[in-house]
């Protein structure tokens, strides 16, 4: 069960994305592992018609083309980005990295 802040959090997220456009796109740090048991990082504009799409994938542990939910901005090797390529990100795209986390919970709510 979510706190009664988490749930506060999830409903003004949940508002916010619903006013997205289906060809609108929200930027995600992901994280996990290639086939061959690398760990890679990417940075990826997820379509706001595919989150929960996404999402529903990460939580039942399928495989993931991240290309097929939105576009690769940058990808790595490690399940961290370098710290450059994070003020890189944060700069170009004002990325917070908290969205994830709240996104995550939106969807396993």
């Amino acid at each position: 069960m979510l706190s009664d802040a988490n749930q506060a959090i999830l409903r003004e997220l949940n508002a916010s994305l619903s006013a997205l456009e289906d060809d609108e796109s929200v930027m995600v740090l992901c994280n996990g592992k290639m086939p061959d048991g690398t760990e890679f990082y990417a940075f990826v504009n997820i379509r706001a018609n595919q989150l929960a799409h996404f999402y529903d994938s990460v939580r039942n542990g399928k495989e993931i083309r991240l290309g097929e939910f939105g576009e690769v901005i940058r990808s790595g090797e490690g399940l961290e980005p370098p710290v450059e390529i994070r003020k890189e990100m944060e700069a170009e795209y004002n990325l917070d990295y908290g969205l994830g986390e709240k996104l995550r919970l939106l969807f396993q709510a």
